[in-house]
């Protein structure tokens, strides 16, 4: 119980500091052209992804077209995928 009262404070607390300055549904609505002027406006080197729900839904293969677009964004960016789960076909794909 203690720990959730903490874990909500720090979220809480956090959410007054970090605002994200687009908000997109998909990742591919961040081309090239809008990851360029990302990148020169603030400087970003990389991206971290995290693989459910933002590469793929409901545990499934993650889609053609995000792998597509992974492919095209690490020329432009170090990109590091997380994931809090345990899949194979998903490490290997991204290796």
């Amino acid at each position: 119980m203690l720990e959730d009262k903490i874990y909500s404070l720090m979220n809480y607390v956090l959410a007054k500091f970090i605002k994200p300055d687009i908000e997109v549904q998909n990742v591919r609505e961040l081309d090239e052209q809008l990851l360029q002027i990302l990148k020169e406006k603030y400087g970003i080197e990389g991206i971290i992804l995290d693989v459910d729900e933002t590469l793929r839904n409901d545990m499934k293969s993650i889609p053609q077209c995000n792998q597509e677009w992974i492919d095209r964004v690490k020329w432009m960016f170090k990109v590091i995928v997380v994931s809090n789960g345990i899949d194979g076909e998903v490490e290997s794909l991204l290796k």
